[in-house]
């Protein structure tokens, strides 16, 4: 995760908050996460100050506009984030890509 907006909306289930994740091929992938998710990462992104957090997400809907992608979001009820899993074989080769990871 490289960016994180402000959290937006007054009742739990309406709030929701921008991101943006740096994929394995380096591309920018837009992001949004509502309720429960969107108060976690905002609390997540407020306690660190690393520059990048590395996190996984699981069970997000993917939005196609027109001409291709649009953002990933999540589903009411079933996604969630992990931050720095340690569990995930992937997230280590990843780390070791990043030159200013702090390991």
């Amino acid at each position: 995760m490289v960016a994180v907006g402000d959290i937006e909306g007054a009742e739990i289930e309406k709030h929701s908050l921008h991101f943006s994740l740096v994929n394995m091929e380096y591309e920018h992938i837009n992001c949004i996460a509502y309720a429960e998710v969107a108060l976690f990462l905002d609390d997540y992104w407020n306690s660190t100050n690393a520059p990048v957090a590395l996190c996984v997400l699981q069970f997000w809907e993917i939005d196609w506009g027109v001409g291709g992608f649009k953002h990933v979001r999540t589903i009411d009820g079933f996604s969630r984030i992990l931050f720095e899993p340690d569990d995930v074989p992937e997230i280590q080769s990843f780390r070791m890509r990043i030159p200013y990871y702090d390991y």
